[in-house]
């Protein structure tokens, strides 16, 4: 009997905790690419989808997390609300922007790849007091940013340099053209005399 009322008082508490276990509301994410090559200074925009599979309208925002956090333009975008049953193929677009600055310790020419992911999660709500705690399920997709170090500045210093070359070209022909137009002034002065 006292093995029963055990059994009893357990599966009540089951019960009771169960709901606790379950998250009823989250996100989805939708990814084309998990891999982007990135010049160093240029900015890159990766297109993701999010969707809401739950019962619950929710809003969801875009975050990217990992080594790749330190190119995001913005850490977390803005949450956007989705309505409840979404599925991916009708998933709101959203675009999350990087732009690697110099990186240390990169040579030119080299590609250094960072990896992280763009977490998709919806924001929750407080709800009233004695409510217990709120669940909600996030996803990510994973990225992958490889960075191009030093193309822009090789281009930069390419056009830098060709227009100081084609500055002193033009400064060498003025100059010869300067000499030739005295010396074929002296030469008709000198038949004159």
């Amino acid at each position: 009997m006292v093995n029963l009322l055990r059994y009893f008082i357990l599966f009540i508490i089951l019960i009771l905790l169960a709901p606790a276990v379950f998250a009823l509301k989250g996100a989805g994410i939708k990814w084309a690419a998990s891999s982007e090559i990135i010049e160093e200074g240029s900015t890159k925009c990766i297109s993701y989808g999010i969707y809401n599979p739950w019962d619950e309208d929710i809003s969801i925002s875009l975050g990217a997390v990992g080594e790749i956090a330190q190119f995001a333009d913005i850490l977390e975008l803005k949450p956007r609300f989705v309505k409840a049953k979404t599925s991916n193929e009708n998933a709101v677009w959203q675009e999350m922007c990087f732009t690697p600055k110099k990186v240390t310790g990169c040579s030119t020419g080299q590609i250094i790849s960072f990896k992280g992911e763009v977490v998709a999660k919806p924001t929750i709500e407080q709800q009233a007091a004695g409510s217990g705690s709120i669940t909600a399920t996030s996803a990510a997709a994973p990225l992958e940013i490889s960075v191009k170090c030093g193309a822009k500045a090789i281009s930069i210093n390419l056009i830098v340099w060709g227009i100081i070359v084609a500055i002193i070209l033009i400064i060498v022909l003025i100059i010869l053209l300067i000499k030739k137009k005295k010396e074929k002034s002296k030469k008709i002065l000198n038949k004159f005399r």
